[in-house]
């Protein structure tokens, strides 16, 4: 019995992974500008706030995970992606949007390292623990490919109501939470999940510097946020490179 429950589990991690994903992220900065009062500015400040709570909330969060319990962390992680995506369908201004990056930067944080180390707990009470890049795998490609076909649908999903992705992200959330909710904690020593702690937070930068990575690291970071706000937020962008000329000219002078 004991070892049916654990193998629903890899089916449970699997809808987890997929209830994970924001089917809404391509719209969402268009989605901003429709809340009243919201500029690309106010955009700038709400985004500044979410990835700063998500920076503070890495360090701590697998000390957390390790004494809430893996499971109890998961579960957690579901709860703050139902509160966030509950503040995006009900926002009319911009502490709503500000509140709901909030809490999904929380969730990201618990699901962060909690997630692989429960599936591996798992795998190991399943006496399956060589087949944990199998299945992660198999997990994953599902987590992906599912979210993505939902993606499609989401310029339908808009034709209706600029609102309806974020419905159908929530009724996702809501499956995603139950089955989190009915996973069987593994009857084996709980892994201890590796996070850059505030204690080894400066030597880390140290040895950055000593290999000479820590430029490369960084150039690479300020590149790829860069790719990675322009290309979920190109709406917002669109909008006032339109509005200015902007792209235009800079493209122009770039020459």
């Amino acid at each position: 019995m004991l070892e049916k429950s654990l193998q629903n589990n890899i089916w449970k991690f699997t809808v987890m992974l997929i209830s994970n994903k924001r089917i809404f992220v391509a719209i969402l900065g268009a989605y901003y500008l429709t809340v009243p009062g919201v500029t690309p500015a106010v955009i700038g400040t709400i985004l500044l706030i979410s990835t700063f709570a998500g920076f503070l909330l890495e360090i701590p969060s697998g000390y957390v995970s390790d004494k809430l319990g893996h499971k109890q962390a998961l579960v957690t992680a579901r709860v703050m992606m139902i509160i966030s995506t509950s503040l995006y369908i009900f926002a009319n201004d911009e502490i709503f949007l500000i509140l709901a990056g909030i809490f999904l930067s929380i969730s990201q944080a618990f699901n962060s390292g909690t997630a692989s180390a429960f599936l591996h707990e798992t795998l190991r009470a399943l006496n399956q623990e060589d087949n944990y890049t199998n299945v992660m795998g198999k997990a994953r490609s599902i987590g992906f490919a599912v979210p993505i076909a939902l993606m499609v649908l989401v310029p339908f999903f808009v034709s209706i109501s600029y609102k309806a992705p974020f419905v159908l992200a929530l009724v996702i959330d809501i499956i995603g939470f139950f089955a989190v909710a009915s996973l069987v904690v593994p009857p084996v020593t709980q892994e201890h999940i590796d996070e850059v702690g505030v204690t080894n937070f400066k030597q880390v930068m140290l040895e950055g510097y000593r290999f000479n990575y820590l430029g490369i690291a960084i150039f690479t970071g300020i590149v790829s946020g860069v790719l990675f706000s322009t290309g979920i937020y190109r709406a917002v962008y669109q909008v006032f490179f339109r509005s200015s000329n902007y792209l235009v000219r800079s493209v122009f002078w770039s020459w």
